[in-house]
């Protein structure tokens, strides 16, 4: 990495030129050792005057503006005022992100898995929301890409986690005592959540200290966090299996997946991608397709849940298919806990 720094300029386009007479003369090869080698590179370009107030200002927007170039694969990038604002939030959300894990400020958010046959509420999906103090809501497309590369990840993992397990604890100690059945509570878990050393006795005491019966936890991870290395994967699951938590496949139809994922690894769920369901809509080829995982889950005794599920014609599609369980806007969105304690007692 280098930086250059040019104290005056005849015109705003001046600099941008530059940078690509710059590029043209590093696309020549080098050869180092006998070996040409082609560098590609990437430049941002800060212009400013007196809103920089030290050599940091300009190297940490010239820095924000390298990485959202990366982003979006482009050669040059040029640090704009509204680049500035966003910058500002993402260090103001660094900055607070360790003391809003510790101090619970990240809470779940419960979305609702519901019964094919019937649409009765049969568990929950914990989802990881940040209601910030200042900038509002922070989508977790933001905040957990942060917490993964400030290896956050494991502890704000294990936060949700706890939380998750003390309110579905809460809620079915209230069903049982109006004499009706458990519900089960799906939680996320990120890669180096799942390959954590310690998460099977921190398993063990999540549960052990919130209550919550073993098979009443759904832990779901995707299948790109197993290819990586399978031998591992699959012992950490037989692990979380000895304790009596179900595992689900999340996004299965995306990216990675294979129908022979579902036979290779000790799984007890699969949540079909939103785009499969999509497909559905897309003639026959769509639906043969998404029957042949259907049907192929069953005889391995997987459940089915469909996620994405938004309208009536999906709904009617999934449930001729015969998939189990249904998770989507059709029939809740995510909900905070006394939402789902309101929605519990009007079911009843």
């Amino acid at each position: 990495e280098f930086a250059i720094f040019i104290p005056q300029t005849a015109t705003a386009s001046q600099p941008v030129r530059l940078c690509y007479q710059i590029q043209r003369l590093l696309l020549q090869p080098l050869v180092i050792d006998g070996v040409s080698l082609e560098i590609y590179t990437t430049i941002s370009v800060v212009i400013g005057g007196n809103e920089y107030k030290t050599v940091e200002d300009v190297l940490r927007c010239a820095d924000f503006a390298m990485s959202k170039a990366k982003k979006l694969n482009k050669r040059i990038q040029v640090f704009s005022q509204r680049m500035y604002q966003e910058a500002l939030e993402t260090l103001a959300i660094q900055r607070d992100l360790p003391s809003a894990i510790r101090n619970g400020a990240i809470k779940p958010v419960f979305q609702p898995i519901v019964d094919c046959s019937n649409g009765e509420v049969i568990g929950f999906e914990a989802l990881a929301r940040w209601q910030h103090e200042r900038q509002g809501p922070i989508s977790p497309s933001r905040f957990i890409p942060m917490a993964e590369e400030s290896n956050l990840i494991v502890e704000l993992g294990e936060q949700v986690l706890q939380q998750a397990c003390q309110f579905m604890q809460q809620v079915n100690a209230m069903r049982a005592a109006r004499q009706l059945p458990p519900l089960s509570v799906h939680v996320n878990f990120a890669a180096h959540h799942f390959s954590s050393m310690t998460l099977p006795d921190n398993l063990r005491a999540t549960l052990a200290q919130s209550g919550l019966a073993p098979d009443q936890l759904v832990i779901e991870i995707t299948e790109s966090m197993l290819i990586e290395r399978p031998a591992e994967s699959i012992k950490r699951m037989k692990q979380i299996k000895e304790l009596g938590v179900k595992l689900a496949l999340d996004d299965f139809g995306t990216g990675y997946s294979a129908l022979n994922t579902l036979c290779q690894y000790p799984l007890d769920i699969v949540k079909l991608d939103r785009s499969f369901v999509l497909r559905l809509m897309d003639g026959q080829q769509g639906e043969a397709l998404v029957r042949a995982i259907i049907n192929m889950a069953k005889d391995l005794n997987l459940i089915m849940v469909a996620e994405g599920v938004e309208t009536e014609e999906q709904q009617r599609k999934i449930k001729a298919l015969g998939v189990s369980e249904i998770q989507g806007f059709y029939y809740y969105r995510p909900m905070p806990a006394e939402d789902v304690l309101a929605l519990l007692e009007q079911a009843r």
